[in-house]
Order: C-alpha cells, then sequence, then structure tokens
C-alpha cells in the first residue's frame, strides 16, 4: 500500500453521539440482521467488535465514548483489525413489524446480542458466525485496558495460525493501561549524572511504563514508572547498576533501602543508597525538556503514549532507528512519513503530550488524513524503515 492511500483519512469518524467516540462504526440499528455483519466480517477475515451504547445514557456511557473510544490507537486497532459494529439502544431502522418477521424467521438482529438488563455500556467481539471469541465487557469495566486485551485474546484466538496474531503497538496500549487500571504502577528514583542519558538508559527496561526526567535538591534524577506485576524494585536497581548511568538509588522504605545497599555490595558499585525525602511537586520538581534524543529527531511532532516515547527515546540513543519506527502503528508511521516529506515547516512538538491532544493537534498542524482500512502485516514497516533512516539521518537523529 502507497503512502497516498496510507494518508488518506486519519481524523476520528465525527459520530453524532459523543458515546461512540470517534471509531466509524459498520451499523447503528437493532434490527439490522448478523448475517449482513458476519458476511462482512467473513469476507474481510476479522472478527466484529460489537459496541452496545445507550445516548443521552448514564454519564459513564458519555465517559466511555469521549475517553475509551476516542483513543487514536483504540480507534487504529478497532477500524483496521476488526469489523466495528455499534448498537443504540431503542434505535431502529425500519418498522417494528418488520423487526418481528425477522426474529419469526429466526433471523438473529443486533437487538439479541444486548442481554443486559440496565442503561451500560456492552462490548463484545464474535467471530464470524456470531460466537464470542472472549467473555463480554460491561459497565465500569469498559476500559481502556480492558478492551485492548479483549481485543488481543480474540485476536490471538482468530489468527492462531499466524506467527505474529496482533500488532506490536496493541499490545503495548494494553500493558500500559493495565497497569494504571490494576494500581500496578511503581516508581523508582534515580540519581544521575546526565538525566538524558539515564533516562535513555533506563526507559527500555523490563516493565518499565515511562520515564520522566527531575530535580531533587539541584541533582538530576530520572523518575522509572514501573508494573509491579512484571518487574520489581530489585530487577530496576540491578538493570540500573548494569548500565552504570545511576549515582544514588534513592529508597522509600526499609525494605527498598536493603534491596539497593544488597545490590550495591553485590554489584561492587559506587552507587550512593539514600531516602527519597521529596515528592514531585514539592522538593522534586519535574524537567520539562525530557526525551532529548527524542528531540533532535522527527519524532518530536509523532503523537506518541508514554510508553512508546520511553522506548523510542531508547532507541534513537542507542542508534537504533529500525527499532524507534517499529514501536509505531502503521497510522503513525503514516504521521511519520508524511512530515519527513515536508521537513521545512513549522510545527508543535508534542513530546509527551497526552496522545489525544497531541493527536488532534498534529490533525489540525497538516491535515492528515490516514483512516484508510489498513490491515495488519506483520513486515508493514518493511518498506518505511530506509526511508525513516534517511530523514533521522537528514534531522540530525544518527548522532
Amino acid at each position: 500500500m502507497n503512502d497516498e492511500a496510507l494518508l488518506e483519512s486519519c481524523i476520528p469518524h465525527p459520530n453524532r453521539n459523543v458515546e461512540l467516540g470517534g471509531i466509524s462504526f459498520t451499523a447503528i440499528h437493532a434490527n439490522t440482521k448478523i448475517g449482513i455483519i458476519t458476511e462482512t466480517a467473513n469476507k474481510m477475515n476479522r472478527p466484529i467488535l460489537l459496541v452496545v451504547q445507550q445516548t443521552t445514557g448514564p454519564r459513564f456511557a458519555r465517559e466511555f465514548g469521549a475517553n475509551v473510544l476516542s483513543h487514536p490507537l483504540v480507534i487504529e486497532a478497532a477500524e483496521d483489525l476488526f469489523v466495528p459494529v455499534a448498537l443504540i439502544r431503542g434505535r431502529r431502522s425500519g418498522s417494528d413489524d418488520a423487526d418481528s418477521v425477522a426474529k419469526v424467521n429466526g433471523t438473529k438482529t443486533l437487538s439479541d446480542f444486548d442481554d443486559l438488563t440496565y442503561n451500560a455500556p456492552l462490548v463484545r467481539i464474535l467471530n464470524s458466525v456470531g460466537e464470542d471469541l472472549v467473555p463480554p465487557i460491561v459497565d465500569s469495566r469498559c476500559t481502556i485496558g480492558n478492551i485492548t486485551s479483549a481485543m488481543t485474546q480474540a485476536l490471538e484466538s482468530h489468527n492462531k495460525d499466524m506467527e505474529y496474531p496482533y500488532p506490536r503497538y496493541l499490545k503495548h496500549v494494553m500493558i500500559s493501561e493495565r497497569a494504571h487500571e490494576l494500581n500496578a504502577v511503581s516508581q523508582i528514583f534515580f540519581g544521575t549524572s546526565c538525566f538524558w542519558v539515564g533516562e535513555a538508559e533506563l526507559g527500555a527496561g523490563h516493565g518499565v511504563l515511562a520515564t520522566q526526567n527531575a530535580w531533587l535538591g539541584g541533582r538530576e534524577i530520572v523518575i522509572v514508572s514501573y508494573d509491579n506485576k512484571i518487574t520489581s524494585y530489585q530487577e530496576l536497581v540491578r538493570f540500573a547498576i548494569a548500565k552504570d548511568v545511576v549515582e544514588i538509588i534513592y529508597y522509600c522504605s526499609d525494605t527498598e533501602k536493603n534491596v539497593a545497599t544488597r545490590q550495591v555490595e553485590l554489584k561492587m558499585a559506587t552507587c550512593e543508597v539514600a531516602r527519597l525525602t521529596g515528592s514531585v511537586g514539592g522538593s522534586v520538581q519535574l524537567e520539562h525538556d525530557t526525551k532529548n534524543f527524542i528531540a533532535r529527531t522527527v519524532f518530536r511532532y509523532v503523537p506518541l503514549t508514554k510508553y512508546q516515547s520511553s522506548r523510542i527515546n531508547s532507541a534513537l540513543f542507542h542508534h537504533k532507528e529500525e527499532e524507534g519506527v517499529a514501536l509505531l502503528s502503521p497510522r503513525q508511521s503514516a504521521i511519520f512519513r508524511s512530515i519527513c516529506s515536508n521537513p521545512e515547516k513549522e510545527r508543535e512538538e508534542v513530546i509527551d503530550s497526552p496522545i489525544h491532544a497531541a493527536w488532534e493537534a498534529c490533525m489540525k498542524e497538516d491535515g492528515i488524513r490516514v483512516c484508510d482500512r489498513i490491515s495488519f502485516d506483520s513486515q508493514n514497516h518493511t518498506q518505511l524503515l530506509r526511508i525513516s533512516e534517511l530523514a533521522l539521518r537528514n534531522s540530525g537523529g544518527s548522532q
């Protein structure tokens, strides 16, 4: 697929109802026959993503549409990997008589898949014969983490013969969002002689979700946010010592103090172990000049999640531009290529900006539209690697 086709439409679909977010749905009528949808799913070889919503419904229904269904990477996954179908409760096309005839003839309609007895969001992922691939997601469980987790499970079942049944970007969104939703995010603070290098070295650690440069008492530090169900304080201390970029390991409890002291002794490191006496917003002041190696390249204009940002910054530091590009979704890749093709244009840097806002800013600046229905291909990024490497070098990214 050429770049012109890929850059056809990236602006979220302008649904009339905020409850439907930015996804371009296939059908929104309760008496739509499921056979029409399953036939489409068969032709496209995709699972069906069914979202049941209530317009003018409870506040959570609106928040679900405005947040979850408006996340740029959720929109991309829904439109490019599934057949997205929305059912608005209480809305029908045609007459009730037509719906009754369909029931008598044994033809299922979308309304048959709404088995809730109360008004709440419902998400179901179905195979091409209308069977659930994963358990339905209901009400307050309709979060980005749970939706993307269900998507990966459904794609793994649907694409079981593929080596890569779902794209990396979707897995990364799931990992990061699930950690926050399960209250599994912890932080560790490291003192460094240069937080630009420290952040770049620590950003690719196992279980690391995000990094942030900061100051503590005039010292440069790096704050590492991590998933404590995937990694631990001890593992990250060991990792940081091995990278030889930390001068101080901060602890917040006696347990952490003992762990840090023990690792320093085992590795015969020269790191100091000190109690963290401040807090973010207090004595710990965040540094806005962050992701220094992204800031040297055109990546600074690309909307990224914090997870992507930390790892791409690390890849660029190690002169592995291809790894950085491979972390992008197909639509992010299209945005990247579009920016590379017009490097003289003035743009707003969006480093570590929330992806919703960054995406919107990018769309307004360039009028880029990349919502063409892109089927996932594990080799999708191969062709753009040479283009991106050249663009990065021209922008100073291969230092």
